[in-house]
């Protein structure tokens, strides 16, 4: 038989019950605030959380059970079901009729939660910075334990477009977060700005974005130079453009054959002109690169937005505010 919202009632469970084990079953295809919506038309959260995990929790009653629904981790649902007849199969009958339920009434309120969403000041943005260099500082971790070349190499090669990434991504975030309102006034105008090469980003971010101090961004010694020499390779490898380098010449005299390969390195920065020959060390000189450019662009930024900016740069997501000109970061929900 199917459950409806007017089959549950608020009810403490017992300490006596709660001693016993439940049922522990799990909602994480549909959202968190979409079940309390509807749990919360009962009223406010009657349970106790059972961790720093959940923010809220419900204690309810069915006419064949006692249920548990706690918010888990921000992303999930947990409900512990405790069966007036203990059978784990009344437990699992209850969970899909209640799945159901939640599913049913999360679709009838979308709209409502849509316009919620769209008033609320506050976001969660992930990082794409540290995303893509945690990974790719996982692959470099992998590469320098194995013994294969030729995983080895493969690591490093997945390794270097991860790194490449990690400064686009932080790019991306601070026009995300400091674009200019004026920048950001025509839409149109706006989207066309964020799709910029990345030379032409680096180069019109200090006039486009409100958070650095002058009109460029001062690159001490080589830094730009290094990075823009991984550049040069990235958009041959990403686009695995045919090169010169990847051509070698095959000639054959008195019945010998011989390879004549054409330059394989940067000669700056010896550098590999082909995917092919990435190694370690060059993986270690890209990142060396980016970290730097990741330290000339907080230099640039105004010292009251730089400190708070450094420290999410090292968090996955970044809580952030709406106001009037940028996003205002925040350390906690």
């Amino acid at each position: 038989m199917a459950i409806k919202l007017t089959d549950l009632s608020l009810r403490t469970i017992d300490s006596i019950t709660k001693r016993t084990n439940p049922y522990t079953f799990t909602i994480d295809q549909i959202s968190p605030y979409a079940i309390y919506s509807s749990l919360r038309k009962l009223g406010m959260p009657n349970g106790q959380v059972p961790n720093q995990s959940s923010q809220w929790c419900y204690e309810v009653r069915l006419p064949q059970a006692l249920l548990s629904i706690y918010e888990w981790k921000l992303y999930g649902c947990l409900v512990d079901i405790y069966p007036d007849d203990q059978q784990a199969a009344s437990a699992e009958s209850i969970f899909r009729e209640l799945q159901n339920l939640f599913m049913h009434l999360a679709n009838q309120e979308k709209s409502s939660r849509s316009q919620k969403a769209k008033a609320s000041a506050y976001l969660l943005l992930q990082n794409p910075y540290q995303l893509y260099l945690e990974s790719a500082e996982a692959l470099l971790r992998e590469a320098e334990q194995i013994n294969d070349q030729h995983v080895q190499h493969t690591f490093c090669r997945s390794a270097f477009f991860l790194l490449l990434s990690s400064f686009e991504g932080l790019l991306n975030l601070v026009f995300e977060m400091y674009s200019r309102p004026e920048a950001r006034a025509n839409e149109a105008a706006y989207k066309r700005t964020i799709s910029m090469p990345l030379d032409q980003k680096i180069l019109f971010a200090p006039m486009l974005c409100m958070c650095f101090t002058g009109h460029s961004i001062d690159f001490p010694g080589d830094t730009l130079q290094r990075y823009t020499a991984i550049r040069q390779l990235r958009n041959n490898f990403i686009h695995a453009n045919m090169t010169d380098e990847m051509r070698t010449v095959i000639i054959h005299e008195d019945g010998y054959s011989f390879l004549i390969e054409p330059p394989q390195t940067n000669k700056q920065y010896n550098l590999p002109l082909v995917i092919s020959g990435l190694r370690l060390e060059h993986l270690h000189f890209t990142k060396t690169a980016i970290i730097d450019m990741k330290n000339a662009l907080l230099e640039a930024m105004t010292p009251h937005l730089r400190h708070d900016f450094a420290q999410a740069l090292k968090k996955d997501a970044i809580i952030v505010e709406r106001t009037a000109t940028h996003y205002k970061i925040h350390k906690q929900l």
